[in-house]
């Protein structure tokens, strides 16, 4: 049996005082990797550090935790690719989701994550944070310095 990942969201029917759920994206088929590795625990230093830069430490423990390997700026396992400069995780031109956790990677948590250039505010720190959140990386506001 095969897990599938879809975004979705609610829509309030106000006669039926109910929300719906509402369909709005296939992700892709979820691909679930056990911990190979220990995961090293790093302290990320925010300010002056563009938060790609941050993006791709905590991916790197991440994947590697996971057994991917790291080829340019891509992180293989089993013919499943993550492409950090395109944005995407693919097997065989598929759209593919790498499950961490409850949530996982796919195209669109990694465009929400890398859309940050810089971070110079506390709002633009918890919004990343949420974002890293969403991929299923947990990490909280200590391990950040601003």
């Amino acid at each position: 049996m095969y897990e599938y990942c879809y975004l979705v969201g609610s829509k309030w029917k106000k006669r039926k005082k109910q929300a719906k759920q509402v369909h709005s994206k296939f992700l892709g088929r979820v691909y679930d990797f056990e911990i190979t590795n220990d995961k090293r625990e790093i302290k990320y230093i925010v300010e002056n550090t563009s938060s790609s830069e941050i993006i791709n430490q905590i991916l790197l423990n991440e994947l590697t935790s996971r057994g991917f390997v790291k080829q340019d700026n891509d992180y293989e396992r089993e013919g499943l690719v993550v492409n950090l400069e395109k944005r995407g995780v693919k097997l065989q031109d598929r759209d593919s989701v790498v499950k961490i956790g409850d949530k996982g990677i796919c195209n669109y948590t990694l465009n929400r994550v890398l859309r940050f250039n810089k971070i110079t505010s506390m709002d633009e720190g918890k919004e990343f944070i949420k974002c890293l959140k969403e991929c299923g990386i947990k990490i909280s506001g200590e391990e950040l310095f601003f």
